[in-house]
């Protein structure tokens, strides 16, 4: 077997092991939309992946780059405790062999609020679809491997939101990511925190930046995530 054929051996065993990183991101505060109101915020993230395996493993490390992220959230003010939450993310692997989506429903609560600090808790169901294409390392031609997988996730988070200069604020939370059915449910369970600002734009104050950075550990694999979100607030 050629020394190309071995290298696209590995890369294969690499991917089929791991797949998409989970996704994990936030940008989102504490606070709601509102009775009534709307709010959506589309972001864009890349994951990196930190792999260095342990003493008694004999996986070959990986760390760097994995892939990008585009998404949208949606949130509607049920009434002054509760929003109902809508995501959807697009997913790229880097090398372009694996594209993969998330569409997730979520309720929103919030349990504490003295202006200064907001808290608050999440519940999304989310299903993860991804698409896995590799060059054929078994034949001289152009063909091509593809693989599918499917599974579904419950995410209980707890957000927080701390106000830290004039209207600025520091946000933060915690998640676990628990996969329920579908395809990969071998998988340990990870946990991921989030931490973010929020920084309204001058003269637009139904706008605001959130720039983040995320770390998500399951197992021996640990990812980390930077992005930013753009945050449109519609009341009506």
């Amino acid at each position: 077997m050629s020394l190309k054929k071995i290298l696209l051996l590995l890369l294969l065993q690499l991917f089929i092991f791991n797949g998409c990183a989970p996704t994990f991101s936030e940008f989102q505060t504490a606070d709601l939309a509102g009775k009534g109101n709307m709010a959506f915020t589309p972001y864009m993230s890349a994951t990196s992946a930190d792999d260095r395996g342990s003493d008694e493993e004999e996986e070959v490390p990986f760390s760097g780059d994995i892939q990008d992220s585009k998404g949208v959230l949606f949130a509607y003010g049920l009434n002054n405790k509760f929003d109902i939450h809508l995501k959807y993310e697009a997913i790229k692997g880097d090398g372009g062999f694996i594209e993969g989506s998330v569409l997730g429903v979520g309720i929103k609560y919030q349990f504490f609020n003295n202006s200064k600090n907001r808290f608050s808790g999440l519940m999304p169901i989310s299903q993860i679809t991804q698409n896995m294409t590799m060059p054929n390392i078994s034949s001289e031609g152009d063909e091509s491997v593809s693989e599918s997988s499917k599974y579904t996730t419950i995410e209980p988070t707890l957000l927080g939101s701390s106000n830290i200069f004039k209207n600025i604020d520091f946000n933060y939370s915690a998640k676990m990511i628990m996969k329920v059915s579908g395809d990969q449910t071998e998988e340990d369970t990870g946990i991921a925190f989030n931490f973010s600002s929020s920084i309204p734009i001058p003269k637009l104050d139904y706008i605001t930046l959130i720039p983040e950075y995320g770390i998500f550990k399951t197992g021996d694999h640990t990812f980390n995530h930077s992005g930013i979100g753009l945050a449109f607030r519609l009341n009506m």
